[in-house]
């Protein structure tokens, strides 16, 4: 399938059910399609979209096809394409919400550099090995289930790691060992939940992990959080086997149930047996548990008589 150097406007389910479409380009010309537009279309192996396309949603107004506003666009939906092995998504698009997912044998996704945001998207594609997250990336919100063995997302733009309605980004990865963020202006953090395999975890800077983070992972028995650290959420770094947590210079708060196995139990049994806090000061903990057995927190020489008389209740350990 080409589509001419005149279209503008794609329907939605307009080639709906077409099992033997092999090959899709889309042109640049083509500013917008809506939903569904492929629905079907089983058997591509290739879809080559246009070096400026961006695809806006549109809508009818006053009868006539109108582009809308990027927060208004609706869903491309590249969906239920079963044999595509390579996807590669232009410079300009602006990805939303439910675009790309359920591509089985994807292999290869490049994301261009140029592409500033990812909304909601890359989900159920257990086959992919390859990924190019370029630096232009400002937020990512999306991923869940991919195939890779690692993740590397270079320093560039990127200040926020966000969750999805699903769960957390960079979810749910089966073969994955090692994710390393080397942006050096994150801000928030909220992913990495289930990973299996997971042995390594590497932040350059990060500011903020959000709740339910970083949890459930079977594998992670060790995690280094870096200086600029200030704030852990609710009930994360939890839920896995976790044995030492350090925690750089900067921390100021410390979530409820941080770092526990579970919560049937009214404590909330912490997973690890060492926890290095690097801060001077002592951190505000919330509902820090007060049974302790077998476990060590260390702090700065200098600041073991502050955190004894701020820390009453685990001052003996």
């Amino acid at each position: 399938l080409e589509i001419g150097d005149q279209a503008k406007y794609i329907e939605a389910e307009a080639f709906k059910g077409c099992t033997s479409l092999v090959a899709i380009t889309v042109p640049s010309n083509v500013i917008s399609m809506n939903e569904q537009v492929f629905s079907g279309c089983s058997s591509v192996r290739s879809c080559v979209l246009g070096y400026d396309w961006n695809g806006y949603g549109w809508n009818y107004v006053n009868g006539k096809p109108t582009r809308l506003d990027v927060p208004l666009q609706s869903q491309h939906s590249f969906v239920g394409f079963q044999n595509i092995k390579e996807l590669s998504i232009p410079s300009t698009m602006t990805l939303v919400d439910n675009d790309f997912h359920s591509m089985p044998n994807l292999e290869t996704l490049i994301i261009n550099e140029g592409v500033n945001e990812v909304a909601g998207c890359f989900f159920d594609m257990p086959k992919l090995k390859t990924v190019y997250i370029p630096k232009s990336i400002t937020k990512f919100r999306g991923a869940d289930n991919w195939g890779v063995k690692s993740i590397h997302i270079p320093d560039g733009k990127l200040k926020n790691i966000e969750r999805t309605s699903i769960g957390g980004s960079f979810s749910n990865f089966k073969n994955m060992t090692m994710f390393g963020c080397d942006s050096q202006v994150l801000e928030t953090f909220e992913g990495l939940n289930n990973n299996p395999k997971l042995k390594e975890v590497y932040f350059a800077h990060l500011v903020k992990i959000g709740n339910t983070s970083i949890n459930r992972n079977e594998s992670l028995e060790y995690i280094k959080l870096p200086d600029s650290l200030t704030w852990i959420g609710d009930d994360s770094l939890q839920r896995g086997k976790l044995k030492t947590i350090d925690i750089g210079n900067s921390i100021t708060h410390i979530g409820a149930h941080f770092g526990s196995q579970t919560g049937d139990d009214i404590n909330w049994t912490p997973t690890w047996e060492k926890l290095i806090i690097r801060n001077t000061v002592p951190p505000y903990w919330n509902d820090r548990p007060t049974d302790l057995t077998n476990r060590t927190i260390y702090v700065p020489d200098s600041s073991v008589t502050l955190y004894q008389e701020q820390w009453t209740d685990v001052a003996s350990i």
